[in-house]
């Protein structure tokens, strides 16, 4: 048996409230019991994830995920962030995206999305764990990690935004 990190418990707490709360432009499922009724039933219900994080950090997330959750099986499209902005918006204009989960690294993409109108509203998440900034203050998304830019300016000065 494994032992998680620190680091990989936070990130498969993250996947978790992802991957049941971030969706991308799906319609709301109508009927709540026919939902609940395939898992009732024993049936495995299907989760798509688009990402851009590493192949190594999605496996070994996923299968956390799956272990704590084998009535859900996961797939997987894991592509470059422009090549997954490209066939987002390539769905949107067939009129369905078949993402469930969008999990990218930079939030301008979630931010293009939120302005869009193509991301679920969270509702009940707990992101008490996740610091302040990195929760989408109209509730669309909770980030997973920071990633600081740096800048060389011509002058010689570095600076962080």
């Amino acid at each position: 048996m494994s032992r998680f990190t620190h680091r990989s418990v936070f990130s498969i707490v993250a996947l978790g409230v992802s991957a049941s709360l971030l969706t991308a432009c799906s319609e709301p499922v109508e009927d709540t019991a026919a939902t609940n009724g395939a898992a009732d039933s024993g049936e495995t219900t299907t989760l798509t994830v688009y990402t851009s994080e590493p192949e190594s950090k999605v496996d070994e997330i996923n299968r956390a995920f799956m272990d704590s959750n084998p009535d859900i099986e996961v797939e997987v499209y894991r592509a470059g962030t422009g090549d997954l902005n490209a066939r987002i918006a390539t769905e949107k204009e067939t009129g369905q995206i078949e993402a469930d989960v969008l999990w990218a690294a930079d939030s301008p993409t979630f931010e293009g999305y939120a302005a869009d109108g193509d991301l679920a509203e969270l509702q009940n998440v707990d992101a008490d764990a996740v610091i302040d900034e990195a929760v989408d203050e109209e509730g669309h998304y909770v980030g997973t990690r920071i990633i600081p830019t740096v800048q060389d300016w011509s002058d010689g000065a570095v600076g962080f935004y």
